[in-house]
Order: structure tokens, then sequence, then C-alpha cells
């Protein structure tokens, strides 16, 4: 126990005010009466500014304040249950001011009228629990909380839920889509990821919004294989992030074997020059055409070249048209 300086009122007999008492309950309901400082009443349990319980066992202890009638307002004494057990703190004439559970910190204030006031100060060690406390995108390491995204592997059409936040959706289907729930049904700032790693090299994923709701001010939005991009919400639309150009639609594709183009026609050929949109090559299967300014001029084929027009000078060597390239060869 200790104690602030004697008081010059009480001739130094007993202490004026005590800062600290450590109280140690050994037996079955044991009481400890407190007595206020300077009172010239014997204890060894003063009313303190802060108070220490310990016990030895597992039972309810019970610590009696001060008579109210030898205090003053604003006596105050603070009480931290270090013990195993509930701890009552009860008033001089033996009404229950307060229960301290084990860990926990409680003030206790006598008012202006004699009245006993308490307040919950916290408790004695924290009581926060990472495990507890981890959610979506959260994960408990050595006691902290750390950023964590699950990862879930998805291959046929599902409805995405606010139970997908913060996740990784691993898409591994074919063309398929995926709903997003109404935007009214969560909340501003959701988020998740996604990534098509279709088994196809045409695996689309279209993500479709419920209507009115938009995605990257679209009714759908298409992701081709291997791209990936995190889709996100600010209440009203949905947005992605990190998505890339999609070149899917636009007439070319990258595939694990390489580009891959429409087959076109002579009025618009997939390879083409940008002042003559209709001039340049396309397939007619299984043969490989050439159009000038929108006609199917020439064409390779198994055999070799020739002239889809039937005009034998379309073809040419070296300046000289085909009849005298025929008589040079001698064919």
């Amino acid at each position: 126990m200790a104690f602030l300086p004697y008081s010059p009122i009480n001739n130094g007999v007993t202490p004026a005010y005590s800062f600290y008492n450590l109280i140690n309950l050994t037996t079955t309901n044991q009481s400890a009466t407190l007595v206020f400082p300077g009172t010239f009443v014997p204890s060894t349990n003063y009313f303190s500014a802060y108070t220490i319980i310990i016990q030895t066992g597992s039972f309810q202890g019970i610590i009696n304040l001060p008579d109210t009638n030898l205090g003053a307002p604003g006596n105050a004494a603070t009480f931290s249950n270090k013990s195993n057990a509930n701890i009552k703190i009860k008033s001089f004439e033996g009404n229950e001011i307060v229960t301290l559970s084990p860990g926990t910190v409680w003030q206790v204030v006598l008012t202006n009228n004699n009245i006993w006031t308490t307040l919950q100060m916290g408790s004695t060690t924290s009581a926060a629990n990472a495990s507890e406390l981890a959610g979506a995108g959260l994960k408990a390491l050595d006691s902290k909380l750390n950023q964590n995204m699950l990862v879930v592997t998805k291959s046929s059409t599902f409805t995405l839920d606010e139970t997908y936040l913060s996740q990784i959706i691993n898409w591994v289907g074919g063309t398929s889509s995926i709903a997003l729930p109404s935007i009214s049904s969560l909340y501003d700032g959701f988020f998740f990821f996604i990534k098509n790693t279709s088994y196809v090299d045409n695996g689309l994923i279209s993500i479709i919004p419920t209507s009115p709701n938009l995605i990257d001010n679209g009714a759908s939005l298409s992701i081709s294989k291997n791209q990936s991009c995190m889709i996100y919400t600010d209440g009203s639309n949905w947005f992605t992030e990190g998505l890339g150009f999609n070149n899917t639609n636009l007439g070319a594709t990258i595939t694990s074997q390489g580009i891959e183009v429409i087959s076109g026609s002579s009025i618009s050929p997939p390879y083409y020059f940008s002042s003559a949109t209709n001039t340049g090559f396309f397939l007619n299967s299984p043969n490989i055409e050439v159009s000038i300014n929108g006609t199917n001029t020439l064409e390779f084929n198994s055999n070799g070249v020739n002239a889809v027009t039937g005009n034998v000078n379309s073809i040419q060597l070296a300046g000289e048209p085909y009849p005298y390239i025929k008589d040079l060869l001698g064919v």
C-alpha cells in the first residue's frame, strides 16, 4: 500500500490519501471493507485512487466501500479485477453498487448527495481477438489483422451476392455469364475481383448488372480469356479497375495459338488499310482471297493462284500479262 503525503490537518497520525492498494481475497465470499484515509479509523484497506484485486480461488469476492458520511464529494477510486471470478462492489450499508467481471476496470465516485456512481474504464488487457475481428479481406496472423483475398473457382453460371466481398473469382468454365445483384442490396464500396482462365480460347464471361445499374456505362461487360480486373460500386453503378483493353468483338483475339481474326468478306476484309477499308485479305474458306475496292480479284487456293475476275491480264509477272507468261514457260 502506498500513500500520498501526510495530512497537516491530523498531525500526520494517518495518511491523508492512499493512491494505491492491493487486495488479496483468499477465502470463499471473503469481503474487504475500505475506509477513507485520514478519518482516524484503523484499517489495512484504505479507499485508494487505484486498487488491484486478486484472489487465490475461483470464488466471488466482495469489496465494501467506506461510510459516505465520512467522505466528501469527489472521492474516487479505480478498481481493477485481476482475478478469475466476479467481484462485487457494495456500499457501506451492503447495497450492491457494481459487479466487476474478470479483467474489467471500474471507477467509483462519490457524488455531492452521498451517492456512489460508477464508470467502466475498460479492461486490464485488450479483449480484442484478431481471429474474431477478421472479416472479408482480413486474416488473423500472429494475433494481428492482415490482408487476405480468398480465391473462389467457378465454372457455371451463378448469381453474385454480398458474401463475395473482396474475393477473387477464378473463372475456369466456357462462355457464360455472371449476374450482379441490385446495388441497393449491397453498399457503397462493395468490390470483388475476377480472373478469366477459361479452358477454351474464346471463353467469354458476360458481367450483367441488374437494371437500371450499369457497368462502365454499359448494360453488360465481356471479359475475355486471360483478362482480369476489380469490379466495384459507388452505390449507384458498377465500375472496373485494371481491365485493360478488351479486344473481344473487334475482329481479333489473342489465343494460345496466336492471333485469331474473323473470316471477313470482300466488302469488309479483316486485314485492310486505313485509307481503303474495303481493300485487303479475307477468308473464303478454304481459300484466301484478295479484295480490291470491295471486289474479289485474286484467290490463293491449294492449286496455286487464280484470277477470280476471269481477266487473264489481272495476273502479271515482271510486267508481262498472263498469256505471255504461258508462252515463256512453254505451257
